[in-house]
C-alpha cells in the first residue's frame, strides 16, 4: 500500500507559505490583509498543534494590515 499522507502534507503546507509571503511583500493592504487571514486559515487546517502560533501571527498581521491606513 502506497502511503501519501507525508507528501500530501509537505503540498498543502505550501500554500500558507505562499499565501503569507505574497501577502507580506505586497503594498496594497487591504489585498495583504485578505491574504494573510487566508494563509492563517490554511495554516489552521493542515499545522494546527505545535505551529498553532502561525495561526495567530497571520491572523494579527492580517487583522493590523486590514486596520492601517
Amino acid at each position: 500500500m502506497i502511503q501519501i499522507y507525508p507528501t500530501y502534507y509537505m503540498i498543502v503546507s505550501v500554500v500558507p507559505v505562499v499565501l503569507g509571503l505574497i501577502g507580506s511583500f505586497i503594498t496594497d493592504k487591504i489585498a495583504a490583509g485578505i491574504l494573510l487571514i487566508l494563509a492563517s486559515l490554511s495554516s489552521l487546517i493542515i499545522l494546527f498543534g505545535f505551529y498553532g502560533i502561525s495561526f495567530v501571527l497571520l491572523l494579527i498581521a492580517g487583522i493590523l494590515a486590514l486596520t492601517k491606513k
